[in-house]
């Protein structure tokens, strides 16, 4: 068996897939959108009346970005909890199993004195996650 050092999860840049999100970009993307839905003689007024804040379609265009960055959070969170550097708790589980191994119990839980069970910690786990496949 050979050993190697562990990559250092934290100086890999960030992942393509993972999206900088940024509420006014998408509002901006929204309203350009909403705007050339309308007959080019028209779009300029309807860009104006969309920056009045008062405008009902501008609260909906504001309603509708703001679901949709955190829809793109959510999307975020999902890939994040499939990556190593990134999951915790029960996703970083699940990444442990696809190598056999299980969470460690430190202490076992006492049910007599209603004390849980404390359980290696997700940095510990992450760590012989990768030292999994040299055992190979």
């Amino acid at each position: 068996m050979t050993t190697s050092a562990l990559i250092d999860l934290s100086s890999l840049p960030l992942p393509d897939a993972l999206e900088v999100l940024d509420f006014e970009t998408i509002y901006a993307t929204r309203k350009a959108a909403m705007v050339s839905l309308w007959p080019a003689d028209e779009q300029a007024e309807i860009a104006a009346t969309l920056e009045l804040e008062s405008e009902p379609l501008a609260r909906l265009l504001q309603e509708n970005s703001y679901r949709e960055l955190v829809w793109r959070q959510r999307v975020n969170d999902a890939v994040r909890a499939v990556m190593l550097a990134f999951a915790t708790k029960n996703d970083l589980e699940q990444r442990a199993a696809l190598f056999g191994l299980m969470r460690l119990i430190v202490t076992p839980a006492d049910p007599a004195n209603n004390v849980d069970a404390v359980m290696e910690n997700d940095d510990s786990l992450r760590e012989r996650i990768q030292l999994a496949p040299q055992g190979f």
